[in-house]
């Protein structure tokens, strides 16, 4: 998961690098299609740098944990709980945007003709 991850997040570096070209900008096709793709990932990658971040958090807590004591010892177990759960809760989440778009899973929309009507 963690691979398909980073490609998505070089992607992502590449879209927004060819949304900055003038002549992307010029074909107003490609540079909506891009707008989309860069949408899509945006969501996905910050999800990405978080759990990266947390992740690195998870590491320097415990290695603090191995070099401290007392309070300092304290403060580096809470922040490693803190640090795993956020890490687990992430990790859900990117699973689920790395899942295919089902139908069953997009918003409906009412098709009734709300405009107003006199009897």
């Amino acid at each position: 998961m963690l691979e398909r991850l980073a490609g998505l997040e070089t992607e992502f570096a590449d879209v927004e690098a060819r949304l900055a070209d003038p002549d992307v900008f010029a074909d107003q096709s490609r540079y909506r299609e891009l707008a989309t793709r860069h949408k899509e990932l945006d969501a996905i990658v910050s999800r990405y740098r978080e759990l990266r971040k947390r992740t690195d958090d998870l590491e320097l807590a415990k290695q603090m944990l191995s070099d401290s004591a007392g309070d300092d010892r304290e403060f580096a177990r809470t922040e490693a709980e803190t640090a795993s759960a956020d890490i687990e809760r992430l990790e859900g989440r990117a699973e689920g945007s790395l899942a295919p778009d089902r139908p069953e899973r997009r918003p409906q929309r009412d098709r009734r003709d709300t405009r107003c009507r006199r009897w």
